[in-house]
């Protein structure tokens, strides 16, 4: 590749990014060096086909005129520009900036939206900045402290050709204390060569540097922690005296370098290279997520306990031992409603650990040669992995409990009591699972719960049964709305229905039953619509959705669970197992001008769990952000377990949407989770008003004390979770039971509940 560099002089730290990328990716770059003069000649080039693009020097973006030029439109609205690229057989002025700006924040915190803002001096960074929050951030609110009338003219007149409506407020110097404004994101451009405050002390006026550094030393003091964005032309390793201002005042400063980094990325992909080629990776995880919105199927069970085998792996001593069954919901006597919890403890603390279906064993033949069928099959389920790089098998130490089924196929759903000739027997499998190789023994079959799941839910229908005679007519129902009120008419209503309507109207009728169903599609189908573009459809994405077992989730498919048609976010976030993100890469390569970054993420943990490995954001032509997150498991969904928001916890997967808080979506609650790290509270608030919910942090004091915040949800059976099904694709069946996709965690680490005892604990 050939790329021209326009620059005063030789700008290495370009040099090296660029070369550095160009490992990454396999291939040769060659730099031209030249001079501001020679533009229009380099220009040339580039529509010859001489050379692949220009790259501006760092230090001259933003001094650099468009003259005539097309550019993009953050180019258009910022007057700058920092690559050109050959589009249409035109030359194509490119700017990277919000990409970068975009990842630096997005990577940096977790709440980046709904920031009230404070810019500090009007110049090419701060209209950058206000671009990326006002477009991906959702922010609408920015006071403008800029001395000169002049500059802030130009920057209001950049501003209005955005065509959005933001509320923009040019404040004073002295103005800033008596607001009564909580800044959560201060914004500059000032150069740190500019950034002194040596005349403070002295009081003296005049000084516009000096009466800057005061309007945002007032914000760091007054307001909570935010987030403090310094762009600078030219990053520097150097703390500024206002970065160092804003780390005494437990301010977040975002790293401008890792702002370059992903410009770099962006610049290959506007050349025309996949730089997701690094990224990639070919193989394939899938899994199912079954919940269905219910009711309570039959009384709950009147077994209380299973008798198992108890085994020290250590020395293979067995015995009998008895097991509990949850009380503390409806169960199916399955081997995830026995609380195992007091043989195989989970560490100490933690919110979220994997569940008995990720780490048991269901055996069925002799071992190691598996020629003989055993009389009745046995689930060893062993210790789980303490930090995510163990084994999910341990056979060496601890201890296993092994559960007896009452036979095969369908049988295999019954479990029933343990005898001493079984003791005999499980020893001899555990000598034979020893035997095995470790990939061999990950490919053992688990065992799979044969009936679609319902246990653990409230509110739902009861399944519909097939009918053996003759077929009821269409108009089979007489009430108002099926016989008298027009479809129309009935879509309307149904479209403005909380979860709580719904679920109860889907319970009279078969033909009510269908017409929630379709009011979800209608949902459903209005945020993907959001991602159906440039020859890509609905069917296109619902497609992916099932092929990698995706999750939409956050505020987007919260928007499926709330009445009416709340306004829908720009973000759109998606999350899809390990292993399958390069088909959504694929989809989204279908797009036309489609902007994108990829990186890997290091450090998203919670507990002892990683969370994701790699995270991709599209930018796509109707201002949408999409990002993309890979999970580091078979499973998508312990990116939503670890939301920190009740009522963000919630998903559109392949024909289902859900949410892990029902109770906080009916009632319009919103609250934190893991209250080991609350949400902001200016994030919960502004969240609130957007849906038009309660936020429950700010009335605390006031709302009565909540339910156990200890106690142990389950995903498998779907404990604590709400769900609407929404037609598939044709000729597929509904989805199956989650596979891969078992976990436990807790809302919290701590119980305010008065005489509680944590039941499930």
């Amino acid at each position: 590749m050939n790329l021209l560099v326009i620059e005063d002089k030789e700008d290495t730290d370009l040099r090296d990014r660029h070369l550095a990328f160009a490992k990454a990716m396999r291939c040769c770059v060659r730099f031209t060096s030249l001079s501001y003069l020679q533009l229009q000649d380099a220009i040339l080039s580039v529509e010859k086909g001489l050379c692949q693009g220009i790259v501006l020097s760092r230090q001259l973006v933003g001094s650099v005129p468009l003259t005539s030029l097309r550019t993009d439109e953050v180019s258009s609205y910022s007057g700058a520009f920092d690559l050109i690229r050959l589009c249409d057989g035109e030359a194509l002025a490119v700017n990277t900036d919000a990409l970068g700006l975009h990842f630096a924040i997005s990577s940096f915190t977790r709440y980046g939206s709904y920031r009230t803002t404070l810019i500090v001096g009007c110049c090419y960074w701060t209209k950058i900045a206000l671009y990326t929050l006002s477009h991906y951030f959702e922010s609408t609110k920015f006071y403008v402290f800029e001395p000169s009338n002049v500059a802030f003219q130009g920057f209001i007149q950049d501003t209005g050709r955005l065509g959005i409506d933001l509320d923009i407020v040019r404040i004073r110097g002295k103005e800033i204390e008596d607001l009564n404004v909580e800044f959560n994101c201060v914004v500059t451009g000032v150069s740190p060569a500019e950034q002194f405050d040596d005349e403070i002390e002295d009081g003296s006026e005049g000084n516009p540097a000096t009466e800057q550094f005061s309007v945002v030393l007032t914000v760091f003091r007054s307001s909570l922690r935010g987030l403090f964005l310094g762009l600078y032309q030219s990053p520097s390793d150097t703390v500024s005296n206002w970065e160092a201002a804003a780390g005494d005042y437990s301010w977040s400063v975002i790293d401008q370098g890792h702002m370059c980094d992903i410009q770099t990325q962006e610049m290959w992909s506007q050349l025309g290279m996949d730089t997701d080629k690094a990224l990639y990776r070919s193989n394939t995880l899938l899994m199912y997520l079954t919940v269905l919105w219910g009711v309570n199927f039959g009384p709950m069970s009147t077994k209380t306990q299973l008798t198992c085998i108890a085994v020290d792996l250590l020395n293979d001593w067995t015995w009998l031992c008895t097991v509990p069954f949850s009380q503390s919901y409806q169960h199916a006597c399955t081997i995830d409603d026995l609380l195992l919890d007091s043989y195989l403890p989970p560490p100490p603390l933690i919110g979220l650990r994997p569940g008995y279906i990720q780490r048991h064993l269901f055996v069925t033949h002799t071992l190691p040669d598996r020629d003989t069928l055993l009389n009745r099959p046995y689930t060893f389920v062993l210790r789980g992995p303490t930090y995510h790089w163990q084994s999910s098998v341990n056979l060496g130490k601890g201890i296993a409990i092994v559960v007896c089924h009452d036979g095969f196929g369908e049988f295999s759903d019954i479990l029933v009591d343990a005898r001493e000739s079984d003791a005999v027997m499980v020893v001899d499998l555990l000598t034979g699972l020893r035997r095995i190789d470790r990939d061999d023994l990950e490919e053992i079959d688990q065992h799979r719960w044969l009936r679609n799941d319902r246990r653990f839910l409230e509110g739902s229908p009861s399944p519909i049964r097939p009918f053996t005679a003759i077929p009821p007519p269409n108009t089979s129902c007489h009430c108002l709305y099926c016989g008298i009120l027009p479809t129309e008419i009935l879509t309307l209503v149904l479209i403005h229905c909380d979860v709580r309507s719904l679920a109860s109207f889907a319970l009279t009728s078969r033909n009510h039953y269908r017409a929630v169903k379709s009011t979800i599609d209608n949902r459903v189908n209005r945020v993907i619509g959001r991602l159906a573009l440039n020859g890509v459809t609905i069917p296109d994405i619902k497609h992916v959705l099932k092929k990698t077992s995706g999750i939409i989730h956050g505020e987007a498919a919260l928007t499926v669970l709330l009445p009416g048609c709340p306004i829908m976010p720009k973000e759109v976030r998606i999350a899809t197992p390990a292993g399958t993100r390069g088909e959504w890469v694929k989809l989204f390569g279908r797009m036309a001008n489609v902007r994108s970054y990829h990186h890997w993420v290091q450090n998203e943990y919670y507990d002892a769990v990683r969370i994701d490995k790699v995270r991709s954001v599209f930018f796509l032509p109707n201002r949408v952000v999409v990002s993309l997150r890979e999970s580091n498991s078979p499973s998508a969904l312990p990116m939503l377990l670890s939301e920190r928001v009740t009522t963000l916890a919630c998903g559109i997967s392949y024909g289902l949407c859900f949410t892990l808080y029902p109770g906080d979506i009916r009632d319009r609650f919103i609250d934190s989770a893991f209250n080991d790290e609350y949400p902001p509270d200016w994030f919960l608030t502004a969240l609130s008003k957007t849906f038009n919910c309660r936020n429950v942090t700010e009335e605390r004091d006031l709302s009565p004390v909540g339910e156990c915040a200890l106690r142990w949800r389950k995903l498998s059976g779907c404990h604590g979770m709400g769900s609407f099904p929404w037609s598939t694709l044709a000729g597929d069946a509904s989805p199956g039971i989650p596979w891969g996709a078992d976990w436990l965690w807790r809302k919290g680490l701590l119980c305010n509940v008065p005489g509680c005892d944590h039941s499930d604990r």
